[in-house]
């Protein structure tokens, strides 16, 4: 257990340092749409290799949450859950909600409240308002996992994963477009809880070099097959990220495949340990590290997306990291950052 521990840090850290990857790639891909330019390709490809960064997340969530929740019953676990989702989701919604009222000029309270109410205050936050459904649905899911055969879970999961994936493809599941509130946004990404849970109890048996392999070619189909879509319908396509989404089937095959690689290889995260608790943290606080970069020009386009994307990140996920180390440090705020 202490391994899956030490493995489950190394994710945590890994995707939130992913997160901050694709939301520097993304804006070279979706401000320079050309195809025929080679910074186009680096942010695209960059991109495309990083979209396993929220399915991780999700699998960690559920191969830790599943069996750790089963002797709770669903009230403790929402009194639970609740004291350690909710400082960080209302203190982070405000941060935001004050930051777009000085950063966009068409920002208003009737823009705020819509804004809260479908889960997005800001681009990123989703994620932690979906996790609100998601925990809703642990206690039950918990129940699901211990009563039903090996096989039949891993049915279930496939099956879920083909019906979120067509929908997706289909346009039906966005972040936008999926109900009027953020309340069943949760429902394309249980796959991803079970999968974790059903991962860490019946790995898949195949070698990491195979691992290894079908991860490239994923990453490589995922940036091809954007490219072939701009090319054929223009920059309307990257709008609906058909092959960006989290639930497009190639990013969900790249996410097993890093998901059992990084379970299964021995890892000493060093120095890294001590973001592991605090990756939160990191995840809230750098988009405002990357407006701020921003505005000294250091941004993904800096010199060449070649070196403008690594060198964002790194600053950016460093300076999320020390803001959350200090935060941390602040009682009031300590459950806001992890």
């Amino acid at each position: 257990m202490n391994n899956h521990n030490q493995n489950f840090d190394f994710i945590r850290v890994i995707a939130v340092l992913a997160v901050v990857w694709l939301h520097v790639s993304v804006d070279v891909v979706i401000k320079n749409p050309d195809v025929s330019s080679v910074a186009w390709w680096v942010g695209n490809i960059a991109d495309a290799f990083s979209r396993w960064c929220v399915p991780l997340f999700l699998m960690v969530s559920g191969a830790l949450l599943l069996p750790t929740s089963a002797n709770l019953s669903p009230i403790d676990f929402y009194i639970k859950r609740t004291s350690r989702l909710f400082p960080s989701i209302a203190f982070w919604t405000l941060i935001y909600i004050v930051f777009r009222e000085f950063t966009e000029p068409a920002f208003s309270l009737i823009v705020a409240a819509k804004s809260i109410i479908r889960g997005i205050p800001y681009y990123h936050l989703w994620y932690l308002y979906m996790i609100v459904g998601l925990s809703f649905a642990t206690p039950f899911l918990c129940q699901l996992v211990s009563k039903t055969h090996p096989d039949s879970l891993r049915l279930l999961i496939m099956g879920s994963f083909t019906i979120a994936a067509v929908e997706s493809a289909l346009g039906g599941i966005s972040f936008t477009s999926l109900g009027v509130t953020f309340l069943p946004r949760f429902l394309p990404f249980v796959s991803y809880f079970l999968a974790g849970h059903y991962l860490l109890n019946h790995p898949i048996e195949l070698r990491n070099r195979w691992l290894i392999s079908i991860i490239f070619f994923c990453g490589f189909l995922i940036a091809l097959g954007t490219g072939v879509l701009l090319q054929v319908l223009g920059p309307i396509s990257l709008k609906f990220e058909t092959m960006y989404s989290f639930l497009n089937p190639v990013v969900v095959i790249m996410s097993l495949c890093i998901f059992l690689l990084f379970t299964k290889i021995s890892i000493s995260l060093g120095a890294l340990q001590r973001i592991a608790p605090i990756t939160l943290g990191v995840y809230v606080i750098h988009p405002l590290w990357l407006w701020f970069l921003a505005k000294f020009g250091i941004t993904g386009f800096l010199v060449h997306p070649l070196v403008g994307i690594p060198t964002t990140t790194i600053l950016a996920f460093a300076l999320s990291a020390m803001s959350a180390a200090l935060l941390v440090n602040i009682p009031v705020l300590k459950r806001t950052v992890r």
